[in-house]
């Protein structure tokens, strides 16, 4: 970002104010400069102005449309500026402003040279061109530029490097300025100039230099001025460019000065100002005594922008007489004007009250109000102020009774209003109560704003001797009760916090000129549902021990004026306006009259009503030695009724309700139902249209109001009923929330807590899903794995089912086929169950019926055993009872065998004993012998083998004898070699019978 200087017009319509330049522009060298002041050392240079030049660069670079510049014809430019009432052209010969009632009165000013202390080159020519709400002209390494916007047409330029001339040694840095239209004068500190019509009338002021280099590091400058030239000066050793050079212009609008002015009149002591009039006391003047006193009527007049002297008005009340002091105090609202004599009748005091019937009428004498327990030496009437039909007098050195002793000087508070014709005391007189304390001097400052007071005891003890407090009090229906009594926390002895006091709605000024060695500071308190807290401590940038800055104040929404009789140089005095910005105050401005000497007290009074500051210099001697002075000032030029505005400081009645300008706060809410925006009414306060949304809802539980179209104020604010859904779920773990009723608020946004279930299970196939207690979304469905039984068998003839890894549901249930085995044998007795396909169950268990066989004989010696039909189980194993015959005989060399009745088998055949008779012979090793085989016919055939020896075919010759047998196939030893020689024919049958009968004995022995 380039380097930049600017200038801030805050004209008003009364005078001109514009910039321009001489077409023809210097020649190298013929550049002359006027007198120089010496810049004050680096050390020196305080930042005060950089405050305002942040302040100037947030307004200005927020213009509405209304501030864009427009091209004219030839290459020029125009700017309109609706807020300061000025107008503009910028052309290749620079730039001419005028205001709007001033045109015949325009300022020019033009750059002419860069460079440095006595090498200075000419500034190159440039042609403006615009874009939005500013204009350049390009002139090499220097942009001239101008900003229009609500603070005025502001002047700056980027500097893109040193100048070559500094490099080589040369001086300051130097930018000159051609003026023209009107005259620079310098001021003594040579940080200022003043510009100056023909007639030595100061029309404009160009102030508040401030210059810092690109690491913000203060530089110091000075101006220069004379012979038609503005110049400023900039030490830039050691300064990293761009650098920001910042000048601002703005204006002293009108002296006021009594018409027959009086030496020590000390007009301006009081002051008040309310719309186009302001009145000012004059207490010393001896219009019926010395110093009976007096006070002064100026009105505006709106065509011209001037203020004129009215009326004199002096109190026709024949116990008004010298030392009464009439316009020590002073109060103006609307047509009614309260004028206190504190000192009338042994310093009883008194308040005269005037009206007139309409504005430019003049006024006269309503009452005279005195104190209902008026003492001497009371001074009621010391302090006096206004709101609407409501007068508020401070007595502060009334006597009350604290803790049933009298305690002197306490003071009080009388509250009067309005009836149709007079002021009424309205209840009892207000009073510290029981903080009250001897010489409190409670009533010392009073000030009012609708239906509250605040009432400055700048005497109190309670942080030290005359450390001072302030008192506030609430006014509910006709009954006045305090709400607050405060002190600042850093209060101390001999501040003289409430010294002065202002209040406008919900703020109020408190100060302690005393405070920090007579410096002064003054504290800002706002209310919020009848609280009141510090918001702010102001103190003058520039301040110094003795200035008594908090000596006056006054207070008007957002602006505030602060009166510093004493400040230097010499006590000529200052004042100083702050502005407040979404709650936060800065100064804005500090203001002297263009003519102060030493001593003059300008400061000692002030006042504020919409874009007009008024401040009194009761020692000015410009009419006659300490005759004294009132000034007015428009630090910013207004915007009328029914002109867009942003705050309300833009309007002249310092109201801006709706986006516009208006006579009123119009609620001074957002939630109310009076607009002043309305077709036909614009700029006046008026209800809002039915159906007109007059409290936005304040949330998702919040329900918005609308208007009745009768009323002035916005319904009850009303909640959404409980229960109501304020937020929908997001997902399976996001539980949706629900209004409660009371809250604005739709409650936090919740999860559900880990591990609840945010998808049951659909069947035995399918498994829950949980929440995490982080995440909104419900997991995805997961299914039990194909294989997993999900549904058990009922009973024996019953099927296990499992999930298939597809479904979440378990199949069918399913039976076992009919005739499967489901229960076996328990026992040679049980017989086994078979499922029927139908039943889950195994069909009852059966016994096998009597006399079936469970166990069959397993030997010649065992017999077999039947079911009884009772018991599962087969009978014990029996055995045939010994001598039972298991084996008959099987021959006659054979024996019967009989069991032993202790084991299962028959016992080995055996035989008859060898020698035993039998048919055939005898026994021999259980065979019965015979004879060998006799040969057959025709050559007998051999004898039989063992036994088996045949008979041979008949014939004629005996056969051979029988040979032995291969083996004794019987195991019985019956191996016997037949005869050798058989008997023909009859021999051979012999012998087969006897083979056949030892084969038959050899079968049966192998059972």
């Amino acid at each position: 970002m380039l380097a930049a200087k600017r200038w801030w017009f805050a004209l008003p319509v009364s005078l001109a104010a514009a910039c321009g330049a001489d077409e023809s522009g210097p020649q190298s060298g013929d550049v002359s400069l006027p007198a120089q002041a010496k810049a004050p050392p680096a050390e020196e240079v305080v930042d005060h102005a950089g405050l305002r030049a942040a302040y100037v660069a947030a307004v200005q670079k927020d213009a509405s449309p209304a501030y864009h510049l427009s091209r004219g014809a030839k290459g020029t430019i125009s700017a309109r500026n609706p807020a300061q009432g000025l107008s503009a052209e910028l052309s290749p010969a620079g730039v001419r402003v005028a205001a709007d009632a001033r045109a015949d009165r325009p300022f020019e000013l033009s750059l002419e040279a860069v460079g440095c202390d006595g090498d200075l080159e000419p500034a190159a020519a440039a042609s403006p061109e615009a874009s939005g709400n500013r204009a350049e002209y390009r002139r090499g390494d220097v942009v001239e530029w101008y900003l229009n916007g609500p603070l005025g047409l502001e002047q700056g330029f980027d500097l893109a490097k040193r100048p070559a001339c500094r490099e080589q040694g040369g001086g300051s840095v130097t930018l000159s300025m051609r003026a023209e239209g009107l005259a620079p004068e310098l001021t003594a500190e040579a940080d200022a100039a003043l510009l100056r019509d023909e007639a030595g009338e100061v029309i404009l002021r160009y102030t508040d230099l401030h210059v810092t280099d690109a690491k913000g590091r203060v530089l110091p400058a000075f101006l220069s001025a004379g012979e038609g030239r503005i110049a400023i000066h900039v030490d830039d050793t050691g300064a990293i460019y761009p650098i920001v050079v910042d000048p601002i212009v703005w204006s002293e609008s009108q002296k006021l000065l009594a018409g027959d002015a009086q030496a020590d009149a000390s007009l301006g002591y009081a002051v008040a100002i309310d719309a186009d009039t302001a009145v000012i006391g004059a207490p010393d003047d001896d219009a019926k005594g010395t110093d009976s006193g007096a006070a002064y009527v100026f009105l505006r007049n709106a065509a011209t922008n001037t203020w004129t002297q009215s009326q004199k008005l002096v109190s026709g009340d024949a116990t008004l007489t010298a030392g009464d002091r009439f316009g020590r105090a002073v109060t103006v609202a609307g047509n009614v004007i309260a004028v206190g004599a504190p000192l009338d009748n042994a310093s009883r005091g008194v308040v005269f009250v005037f009206q007139r019937s309409a504005f430019g009428s003049n006024f006269t004498q309503l009452q005279k109000i005195t104190a209902n327990d008026a003492a001497s030496g009371d001074r009621f009437g010391s302090s006096v102020a206004l709101s609407g039909t409501t007068l508020v007098v401070g007595s502060p050195f009334d006597d009350n009774t604290v803790g049933g002793v009298n305690a002197v000087d306490t003071g009080s508070a009388y509250v009067y209003l309005k009836g149709a014709s007079t002021f009424v005391l309205q209840g009892s007189k207000l009073t510290a109560g029981a903080a009250a304390a001897a010489q409190d001097e409670f009533g010392t400052a009073v000030a009012i704003s609708g239906d509250t007071i605040v009432v400055g005891a700048y005497g109190d003890d309670d942080n030290g001797s005359v450390s001072g407090s302030a008192f506030v009090f609430f006014r509910t229906g006709t009954t006045w009760s305090q709400q607050a009594k405060l002190a600042p926390p850093d209060g101390k002895a001999n501040d003289w916090f409430g010294y002065a006091v202002a209040v406008s709605g919900d703020t109020a000024l408190i100060a302690a000129p005393l405070a920090l060695a007579s410096q002064g500071k003054v504290y800002a308190y706002t209310r919020n549902a009848g609280v009141w807290a510090q918001q702010a401590q102001f103190v003058a940038m520039d301040g110094d021990g003795g200035d008594q800055f908090g000596h006056s104040v006054s207070l008007v929404v957002d602006t505030a004026v602060i009166g510093a009789r004493y400040d230097e140089p010499s006590s000529a005095g200052s004042a100083y306006v702050f502005l407040r910005n979404a709650g936060v105050w800065a100064q804005e401005k500090k203001i002297t009259g263009a003519d102060l000497a030493i001593g003059d007290q300008f400061g000692h009074s002030v006042g504020v009503s919409g874009s007009w500051v008024i401040v009194g210099a009761e020692a000015h001697d410009s009419a006659a030695s300490n005759a004294g002075a009132a000034y007015l000032f428009t630090p910013q030029n207004k915007l009328d009724n029914g002109q867009a505005c942003q705050v309300g400081k833009d309007c002249a009645s310092g109201f801006c309700a709706d986006g516009v300008c208006c006579n009123t706060a119009c609620g001074g809410a957002a939630s109310d139902c009076q607009a002043c925006d309305l077709a036909g009414a614009v700029g006046t306060c008026t209800p809002s249209a039915a159906g007109t949304q007059c409290r936005a809802s304040g949330g998702a539980c919040d329900v918005a109001e609308a208007c009745d179209g009768t009323s002035t104020a916005c319904p009850a604010d009303t909640k959404v009923a409980a229960g109501t859904q304020c937020r929908a779920s997001a997902g399976g773990c996001d539980p949706a929330e629900a209004c409660d009723g009371a809250s604005n608020t739709c409650p936090a946004d919740m999860v559900a807590a880990a591990n609840t279930v945010c998808r049951a299970a659909v069947g035995a196939c399918d498994v829950d899903e949980i929440c995490d207690g982080f995440t909104p979304l419900c997991p995805g469905d997961n299914l039990v794995p194909a294989g997993t039984q999900c549904r058990a068998p009922a009973g024996a003839c019953d099927a296990a089912e499992s999930c298939d890894g597809a479904s979440g549901v378990c199949p069918a249930d399913t039976k076992v086929a009919a005739g499967t085995e489901c229960r076996g044998m328990a026992g040679a007795c049980d017989a086994a169950e078979a499922c029927d396909g139908a039943s889950n169950d195994c069909p009852a268990d059966v016994l096998a019926s009597t006399g079936t066989v469970c166990r069959m004989a397993i030997g010649a010696c065992d017999v077999a055993e039947s079911c009884d039909g009772s018991t599962m189980e087969c009978p014990a194993d029996a055995l045939a009872a010994a001598g039972t015959v298991c084996r008959d005989k099987a021959g006659d060399c054979d024996v019967a065998e009989s069991c032993d009745g202790a084991t299962n088998d028959c016992p080995e055949d055996g035989a008859a004993p060898d020698g035993t008779s039998c048919p055939e012979g005898t026994c021999q090793a259980g065979a019965c012998e015979g004879e060998g085989g006799m040969g057959g016919g025709g050559g007998g055939g051999a004898g039989g083998a063992g036994g088996d020896g045949g008979r041979g075919g008949a014939g004629g010759s005996a056969g051979a004898g029988g040979s032995l047998p291969t083996a004794d196939e019987g195991g019985c030893d019956c191996r016997a070699a037949g005869t050798s020689r058989g008997n023909a024919g009859s021999a051979s049958v012999l012998g087969l019978a006897l083979g056949l009968a030892a084969f038959v004995r050899r079968l049966r022995s192998r059972r």
